[in-house]
């Protein structure tokens, strides 16, 4: 867990709180506000793991005060132990860190949030292009969520490879696209 910093349309300083799963590299929350409380921080953790999604995980943070309350109160409520990095240490919570770096490339670079409730609903339409249709080195090639959908598989498209046709899939707004196979 950790804040990436952006600038809206009248220049006001947004803070994004991103939640990145550190074995698949899936994108659990991405929400952006003006002023972080730790209430605010609080609530975001309650929707981001409903049901008790949270018990047993480890939560690795680093010391930024906005943090404080939420450590020692909020996770260790939905049953998660608390790792907090070192001082001045952002490689030891790299995979947020390397997140942010690939947000700010792919979307914040081409984006202007005219407010919160716009640069919100980009982060979620990122959210689900990121976690199923954004190849990921790390996952050999495949997204953080595998899913079936209508695509076809590599058997069936040997035995009949006039059958399938190419189709790109825009995604946030036509900002990225991906590739699928698709019965002619």
């Amino acid at each position: 867990m950790d804040f990436k910093t952006t600038f809206d349309i009248y220049c006001r300083q947004v803070l994004i709180l991103n939640i990145v799963d550190h074995h698949r590299r899936r994108l659990i929350w991405s929400r952006a506000t003006y002023n972080p409380t730790a209430h605010w921080i609080a609530q975001q953790l309650r929707e981001a793991f409903p049901f008790d999604d949270a018990q047993g995980r480890i939560m690795v943070m680093d010391r930024d005060t906005a943090f404080s309350h939420v450590a020692k109160h909020t996770l260790p409520g939905f049953g998660m132990q608390v790792r907090r990095t070192s001082y001045r240490s952002p490689w030891q919570n790299g995979v947020v860190e390397c997140f942010n770096r690939t947000l700010q490339e792919e979307l914040l670079d081409y984006l202007v949030p005219l407010g919160l409730r716009h640069l919100n609903q980009r982060l979620t339409e990122y959210r689900h292009f990121y976690n199923t249709a954004r190849p990921h080195m790390t996952n050999g090639g495949d997204p953080p969520v595998i899913s079936d959908g209508n695509a076809a598989n590599d058997s069936d498209m040997s035995q009949e490879p006039e059958r399938y046709r190419l189709e790109s899939v825009q995604w946030v707004g036509g900002l990225h696209h991906s590739y699928r196979l698709n019965a002619a």
